[in-house]
Protein backbone atom coordinates (compact mmCIF):
# COMPACT_ATOMS: atom_id res chain seq x y z
CA UNK A 1 0.00 0.00 0.00
CA UNK A 2 1.45 3.43 -0.73
CA UNK A 3 0.84 6.85 -0.81
CA UNK A 4 1.07 9.13 -3.29
CA UNK A 5 1.54 13.15 -3.88
CA UNK A 6 -1.24 13.99 -7.03
CA UNK A 7 0.20 17.52 -8.73
CA UNK A 8 -2.44 19.23 -11.25
CA UNK A 9 -0.15 21.05 -13.70
CA UNK A 10 -3.40 22.35 -14.89
CA UNK A 11 -4.60 24.04 -11.96
CA UNK A 12 -0.91 25.32 -12.11
CA UNK A 13 -1.55 27.40 -15.17
CA UNK A 14 -4.69 28.59 -13.91
CA UNK A 15 -2.67 30.10 -11.04
CA UNK A 16 -0.03 31.32 -13.24
CA UNK A 17 -2.86 33.33 -15.36
CA UNK A 18 -4.51 34.75 -12.24
CA UNK A 19 -1.46 36.27 -11.36
CA UNK A 20 -0.53 37.56 -14.87
CA UNK A 21 -4.15 39.07 -15.05
CA UNK A 22 -2.77 41.42 -12.01
CA UNK A 23 0.39 42.81 -12.89
CA UNK A 24 1.03 44.83 -16.06
CA UNK A 25 1.50 43.32 -19.35
CA UNK A 26 4.49 44.97 -19.40
CA UNK A 27 5.93 43.48 -16.35
CA UNK A 28 7.89 39.87 -16.39
CA UNK A 29 6.60 37.13 -14.41
CA UNK A 30 9.39 35.05 -12.82
CA UNK A 31 8.38 31.24 -11.38
CA UNK A 32 10.19 30.60 -7.99
CA UNK A 33 10.80 26.65 -8.39
CA UNK A 34 13.32 26.54 -5.38
CA UNK A 35 13.47 23.79 -2.90
CA UNK A 36 11.92 21.05 -5.33
CA UNK A 37 9.20 23.90 -6.09
CA UNK A 38 8.12 23.90 -2.58
CA UNK A 39 7.70 20.06 -2.74
CA UNK A 40 5.93 20.01 -5.76
CA UNK A 41 8.97 18.74 -7.75
CA UNK A 42 11.16 21.16 -9.92
CA UNK A 43 11.48 19.24 -13.10
CA UNK A 44 7.83 19.23 -14.06
CA UNK A 45 6.64 22.46 -12.36
CA UNK A 46 9.70 23.91 -14.55
CA UNK A 47 8.12 22.59 -17.94
CA UNK A 48 4.75 23.46 -16.90
CA UNK A 49 5.68 27.16 -15.77
CA UNK A 50 7.96 27.68 -19.79
CA UNK A 51 4.56 26.18 -20.97
CA UNK A 52 2.49 28.67 -18.75
CA UNK A 53 4.17 31.68 -19.70
CA UNK A 54 6.69 32.40 -16.60
CA UNK A 55 9.14 34.86 -18.22
CA UNK A 56 11.97 33.75 -16.27
CA UNK A 57 12.65 30.98 -13.78
CA UNK A 58 13.87 31.16 -10.21
CA UNK A 59 16.07 28.71 -8.22
CA UNK A 60 17.78 28.96 -4.58
CA UNK A 61 21.05 26.54 -5.78
CA UNK A 62 23.26 25.89 -8.60
CA UNK A 63 22.55 22.12 -8.52
CA UNK A 64 19.20 22.59 -9.03
CA UNK A 65 20.15 25.31 -12.36
CA UNK A 66 21.73 22.31 -13.37
CA UNK A 67 18.84 20.41 -13.27
CA UNK A 68 16.19 22.23 -15.32
CA UNK A 69 19.16 23.26 -17.64
CA UNK A 70 19.87 19.14 -18.13
CA UNK A 71 15.79 18.69 -18.29
CA UNK A 72 16.25 20.61 -21.32
CA UNK A 73 14.78 23.84 -20.06
CA UNK A 74 18.05 25.37 -22.39
CA UNK A 75 15.97 28.71 -23.20
CA UNK A 76 14.36 30.24 -20.54
CA UNK A 77 16.70 32.88 -18.20
CA UNK A 78 17.72 30.92 -14.92
CA UNK A 79 18.06 32.89 -12.16
CA UNK A 80 20.32 31.41 -8.73
CA UNK A 81 19.57 33.54 -5.62
CA UNK A 82 21.69 31.64 -3.18
CA UNK A 83 25.27 32.71 -2.15
CA UNK A 84 27.92 30.99 -4.32
CA UNK A 85 31.42 29.53 -3.70
CA UNK A 86 33.80 29.96 -6.26
CA UNK A 87 33.34 26.42 -7.93
CA UNK A 88 29.58 27.11 -8.10
CA UNK A 89 29.79 29.95 -9.94
CA UNK A 90 32.34 27.81 -12.42
CA UNK A 91 29.46 25.62 -12.70
CA UNK A 92 26.71 28.49 -12.50
CA UNK A 93 29.04 29.93 -15.91
CA UNK A 94 28.75 26.72 -17.64
CA UNK A 95 25.14 26.09 -17.30
CA UNK A 96 24.76 29.80 -18.24
CA UNK A 97 22.59 30.61 -15.01
CA UNK A 98 22.55 34.33 -13.65
CA UNK A 99 23.85 33.91 -10.31
CA UNK A 100 23.01 36.35 -7.88
CA UNK A 101 25.72 38.83 -6.29
CA UNK A 102 25.55 40.29 -2.83
CA UNK A 103 28.93 41.50 -2.20
CA UNK A 104 32.45 43.58 -4.11
CA UNK A 105 33.97 40.14 -3.50
CA UNK A 106 31.71 38.15 -5.24
CA UNK A 107 31.67 40.24 -7.97
CA UNK A 108 35.74 39.58 -8.34
CA UNK A 109 35.22 36.11 -8.23
CA UNK A 110 32.89 35.88 -10.71
CA UNK A 111 34.59 38.36 -13.18
CA UNK A 112 37.60 36.13 -12.67
CA UNK A 113 35.85 32.43 -13.41
CA UNK A 114 34.22 34.28 -16.41
CA UNK A 115 37.89 35.48 -17.58
CA UNK A 116 38.61 32.01 -17.60
CA UNK A 117 36.80 30.42 -19.27
CA UNK A 118 36.71 33.31 -21.88
CA UNK A 119 32.47 34.69 -21.48
CA UNK A 120 30.68 37.43 -21.03
CA UNK A 121 28.34 36.38 -17.72
CA UNK A 122 24.90 37.99 -16.97
CA UNK A 123 24.33 38.84 -12.97
CA UNK A 124 21.65 40.65 -11.11
CA UNK A 125 23.04 42.74 -7.59
CA UNK A 126 21.22 42.20 -4.61
CA UNK A 127 20.49 45.35 -2.74
CA UNK A 128 19.67 44.70 1.09
CA UNK A 129 16.66 47.71 1.77
CA UNK A 130 15.19 46.07 5.44
CA UNK A 131 15.56 42.51 5.42
CA UNK A 132 19.25 42.14 6.98
CA UNK A 133 19.93 39.26 5.40
CA UNK A 134 21.40 38.84 2.00
CA UNK A 135 22.55 41.88 0.06
CA UNK A 136 25.44 45.04 -0.34
CA UNK A 137 23.90 47.82 2.20
CA UNK A 138 22.66 50.79 0.05
CA UNK A 139 25.40 52.65 1.64
CA UNK A 140 27.94 50.87 -0.46
CA UNK A 141 25.95 50.55 -3.92
CA UNK A 142 27.90 53.96 -4.95
CA UNK A 143 31.19 51.96 -4.68
CA UNK A 144 30.41 48.65 -6.29
CA UNK A 145 28.40 50.25 -8.98
CA UNK A 146 32.13 52.33 -9.62
CA UNK A 147 34.26 49.36 -8.97
CA UNK A 148 31.69 47.24 -11.73
CA UNK A 149 32.50 49.92 -14.34
CA UNK A 150 35.94 48.71 -14.49
CA UNK A 151 34.54 44.82 -15.60
CA UNK A 152 34.34 42.98 -18.81
CA UNK A 153 33.49 39.98 -18.68
CA UNK A 154 30.14 40.38 -16.36
CA UNK A 155 27.72 42.23 -17.14
CA UNK A 156 24.75 43.69 -14.66
CA UNK A 157 21.57 43.19 -16.23
CA UNK A 158 19.13 43.37 -13.05
CA UNK A 159 19.43 44.85 -9.57
CA UNK A 160 17.01 43.34 -7.00
CA UNK A 161 15.57 43.37 -3.01
CA UNK A 162 13.62 40.71 -0.56
CA UNK A 163 10.61 42.28 0.96
CA UNK A 164 10.69 41.57 4.97
CA UNK A 165 6.96 41.56 5.79
CA UNK A 166 4.94 42.00 2.84
CA UNK A 167 2.72 39.10 3.80
CA UNK A 168 2.18 41.08 7.42
CA UNK A 169 -0.71 43.38 7.56
CA UNK A 170 1.42 46.01 8.68
CA UNK A 171 2.49 48.19 5.28
CA UNK A 172 5.28 49.87 7.26
CA UNK A 173 7.77 48.06 6.73
CA UNK A 174 7.52 47.14 3.16
CA UNK A 175 7.11 50.99 2.14
CA UNK A 176 9.98 51.71 3.48
CA UNK A 177 11.57 49.23 1.68
CA UNK A 178 9.86 50.12 -1.56
CA UNK A 179 11.05 53.98 -1.20
CA UNK A 180 14.91 52.56 -0.73
CA UNK A 181 14.93 50.73 -3.29
CA UNK A 182 13.76 53.54 -5.60
CA UNK A 183 16.46 55.18 -4.07
CA UNK A 184 18.93 52.17 -5.47
CA UNK A 185 17.00 52.24 -9.10
CA UNK A 186 17.96 56.12 -9.53
CA UNK A 187 21.59 55.89 -8.16
CA UNK A 188 21.85 52.51 -10.62
CA UNK A 189 20.02 54.42 -13.42
CA UNK A 190 22.67 57.69 -13.04
CA UNK A 191 25.95 55.42 -13.16
CA UNK A 192 24.64 52.16 -15.99
CA UNK A 193 24.13 53.57 -19.25
CA UNK A 194 21.48 51.21 -20.63
CA UNK A 195 18.29 49.66 -18.75
CA UNK A 196 18.32 47.21 -15.90
CA UNK A 197 15.58 44.80 -14.76
CA UNK A 198 14.92 45.97 -11.23
CA UNK A 199 12.52 43.41 -9.16
CA UNK A 200 11.58 43.04 -5.51
CA UNK A 201 7.95 41.68 -5.16
CA UNK A 202 7.17 38.35 -4.26
CA UNK A 203 3.71 36.74 -4.01
CA UNK A 204 2.07 38.92 -1.25
CA UNK A 205 3.63 41.93 -2.60
CA UNK A 206 2.68 41.18 -6.13
CA UNK A 207 -0.88 40.82 -4.66
CA UNK A 208 -0.65 43.67 -2.12
CA UNK A 209 1.91 46.35 -3.58
CA UNK A 210 0.92 47.12 -7.09
CA UNK A 211 3.66 49.96 -6.92
CA UNK A 212 6.57 47.25 -6.09
CA UNK A 213 5.53 45.34 -9.04
CA UNK A 214 8.49 47.66 -10.85
CA UNK A 215 9.60 45.61 -14.21
CA UNK A 216 9.09 41.54 -12.90
CA UNK A 217 7.40 39.91 -10.01
CA UNK A 218 8.75 36.87 -8.31
CA UNK A 219 6.13 34.04 -7.57
CA UNK A 220 6.48 31.05 -5.72
CA UNK A 221 3.70 30.13 -3.28
CA UNK A 222 0.98 31.77 -4.97
CA UNK A 223 1.67 29.80 -8.14
CA UNK A 224 1.20 26.51 -6.51
CA UNK A 225 -2.62 27.94 -5.02
CA UNK A 226 -1.04 28.66 -1.72
CA UNK A 227 -1.88 31.94 0.05
CA UNK A 228 0.99 33.94 1.10
CA UNK A 229 -0.80 35.56 3.82
CA UNK A 230 -2.07 31.96 5.87
CA UNK A 231 -5.38 32.64 4.26
CA UNK A 232 -7.80 30.17 2.30
CA UNK A 233 -5.95 30.59 -1.77
CA UNK A 234 -9.71 30.91 -2.94
CA UNK A 235 -9.52 34.62 -1.73
CA UNK A 236 -7.28 35.35 -3.85
CA UNK A 237 -8.80 33.72 -6.88
CA UNK A 238 -5.79 30.40 -6.84
CA UNK A 239 -6.36 26.95 -6.00
CA UNK A 240 -4.25 24.62 -4.75
CA UNK A 241 -2.10 22.08 -7.08
CA UNK A 242 -1.14 19.31 -4.94
CA UNK A 243 -3.31 16.21 -3.28
CA UNK A 244 -1.86 14.25 -0.91
CA UNK A 245 -3.43 10.33 -0.78
CA UNK A 246 -3.16 7.50 1.64
CA UNK A 247 -4.86 4.13 2.47
CA UNK A 248 -6.16 2.19 4.90
CA UNK A 249 -3.72 -0.39 6.46
CA UNK A 250 -4.92 -1.27 9.21
CA UNK A 251 -7.96 -1.73 11.32
CA UNK A 252 -8.37 -1.98 15.46
CA UNK A 253 -10.95 -1.63 17.80
CA UNK A 254 -10.06 0.33 21.31
CA UNK A 255 -12.14 -0.42 24.15
CA UNK A 256 -12.71 2.56 26.60
CA UNK A 257 -9.14 3.95 28.57
CA UNK A 258 -7.02 1.60 26.39
CA UNK A 259 -4.14 4.04 24.78
CA UNK A 260 -3.18 4.78 21.24
CA UNK A 261 -0.04 4.74 19.83
CA UNK A 262 3.44 5.90 21.33
CA UNK A 263 3.05 7.24 24.36
CA UNK A 264 -0.74 6.66 24.72
CA UNK A 265 -1.38 10.38 24.11
CA UNK A 266 -5.19 8.91 23.18
CA UNK A 267 -6.90 6.91 25.10
CA UNK A 268 -10.95 6.98 24.37
CA UNK A 269 -14.17 7.62 26.44
CA UNK A 270 -16.03 4.78 24.43
CA UNK A 271 -15.06 1.99 22.36
CA UNK A 272 -13.86 2.99 18.81
CA UNK A 273 -12.55 1.72 15.46
CA UNK A 274 -9.15 3.17 14.82
CA UNK A 275 -7.72 2.94 10.77
CA UNK A 276 -3.46 2.81 10.69
CA UNK A 277 -2.97 4.72 7.67
CA UNK A 278 1.02 4.09 6.18
CA UNK A 279 2.02 7.75 6.32
CA UNK A 280 4.31 9.74 9.07
CA UNK A 281 6.92 11.78 9.65
CA UNK A 282 9.49 10.10 7.69
CA UNK A 283 7.17 11.01 4.68
CA UNK A 284 6.90 14.58 5.75
CA UNK A 285 3.90 14.31 8.24
CA UNK A 286 4.42 16.87 11.13
CA UNK A 287 4.52 15.02 14.54
CA UNK A 288 2.75 18.29 15.88
CA UNK A 289 -0.55 17.33 14.38
CA UNK A 290 -0.85 14.67 16.73
CA UNK A 291 -4.20 14.46 18.31
CA UNK A 292 -5.05 18.22 16.27
CA UNK A 293 -5.06 17.54 12.02
CA UNK A 294 -7.92 15.39 10.53
CA UNK A 295 -8.11 13.48 7.72
CA UNK A 296 -11.03 12.79 4.80
CA UNK A 297 -11.99 9.35 4.58
CA UNK A 298 -15.70 9.21 1.78
CA UNK A 299 -15.84 12.78 2.29
CA UNK A 300 -15.88 12.57 6.02
CA UNK A 301 -13.73 14.48 8.57
CA UNK A 302 -11.90 11.47 10.58
CA UNK A 303 -9.47 13.06 13.26
CA UNK A 304 -5.60 12.02 13.82
CA UNK A 305 -5.32 10.03 17.20
CA UNK A 306 -2.06 9.21 19.20
CA UNK A 307 1.23 10.38 18.33
CA UNK A 308 1.93 10.60 13.96
CA UNK A 309 4.99 7.96 13.86
CA UNK A 310 7.62 7.49 11.20
CA UNK A 311 5.60 5.16 8.78
CA UNK A 312 2.06 5.78 10.53
CA UNK A 313 -0.86 7.42 12.13
CA UNK A 314 -3.77 6.97 13.10
CA UNK A 315 -7.30 8.23 12.59
CA UNK A 316 -10.63 7.50 14.99
CA UNK A 317 -13.06 6.37 11.84
CA UNK A 318 -15.83 5.15 14.24
CA UNK A 319 -18.05 7.51 12.81
CA UNK A 320 -18.74 7.05 9.68
CA UNK A 321 -20.09 3.88 9.06
CA UNK A 322 -18.35 0.59 7.70
CA UNK A 323 -15.01 0.92 6.35
CA UNK A 324 -12.63 -1.36 4.32
CA UNK A 325 -8.66 -1.62 4.44
CA UNK A 326 -7.55 -0.44 1.30
CA UNK A 327 -9.77 2.86 1.27
CA UNK A 328 -8.59 5.96 -0.05
CA UNK A 329 -7.38 8.62 2.91
CA UNK A 330 -7.40 12.77 2.08
CA UNK A 331 -4.34 14.13 4.46
CA UNK A 332 -4.16 17.69 1.47
CA UNK A 333 -7.08 17.91 -0.79
CA UNK A 334 -10.60 17.49 -1.14
CA UNK A 335 -12.98 19.51 -2.84
CA UNK A 336 -16.10 21.93 -2.20
CA UNK A 337 -16.39 22.36 2.05
CA UNK A 338 -14.45 19.31 2.36
CA UNK A 339 -11.55 20.20 1.92
CA UNK A 340 -7.81 19.82 4.03
CA UNK A 341 -5.45 22.80 2.72
CA UNK A 342 -1.84 22.78 3.54
CA UNK A 343 -2.73 26.18 5.67
CA UNK A 344 -4.95 24.30 8.34
CA UNK A 345 -2.30 22.14 8.81
CA UNK A 346 0.25 25.03 9.44
CA UNK A 347 -1.98 26.08 11.93
CA UNK A 348 -2.01 22.52 13.88
CA UNK A 349 1.63 22.52 13.46
CA UNK A 350 1.87 26.22 14.41
CA UNK A 351 4.32 26.72 11.21
CA UNK A 352 3.55 28.76 7.79
CA UNK A 353 2.42 26.54 4.93
CA UNK A 354 5.36 26.78 2.65
CA UNK A 355 6.81 24.53 4.89
CA UNK A 356 3.63 21.72 4.71
CA UNK A 357 4.70 20.97 1.20
CA UNK A 358 8.43 21.44 1.42
CA UNK A 359 8.73 19.25 4.24
CA UNK A 360 6.87 16.25 1.57
CA UNK A 361 9.86 13.69 1.54
CA UNK A 362 10.92 11.87 -1.89
CA UNK A 363 9.57 8.74 -0.83
CA UNK A 364 6.11 9.87 -1.62
CA UNK A 365 5.63 9.56 -5.18
CA UNK A 366 4.61 12.28 -7.27
CA UNK A 367 2.16 11.68 -9.81
CA UNK A 368 1.15 14.65 -12.54
CA UNK A 369 -1.90 15.12 -14.45
CA UNK A 370 -3.71 17.97 -16.57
Amino acid sequence: MKSKIVVNLSKYGKNLSRIRSTISPTVKMMAVLKANAYGHGILEIGRAAVKGGADRLGVARVEEGVLLREAGLTKTPIHVFGSLSPEEMDIAVENNLIPAIMSLESLNCLDAVAKTKSKTVLFHLKVDTGMHRMGIPPSHLQRFLQSYEGKRNVVLEGVFTHFASADTDDPTTTREQIQVFRWVRQVCSEHIGGPLLYHAANSAATFRYPESHFDMVRVGIATYGMSPFQKEPSSLGIEPILSLYSQIAHLVEVGPGEGVGYGHTFAPVDRCLIAVVPIGYGDGIFRLISNKGRVLIRGSSCPIVGNVCMDALMVDVSKIGEVRIGEEVVIIGGSGHQMITAEEIAMYASTINYEVTTKLLPRVPRVYEN
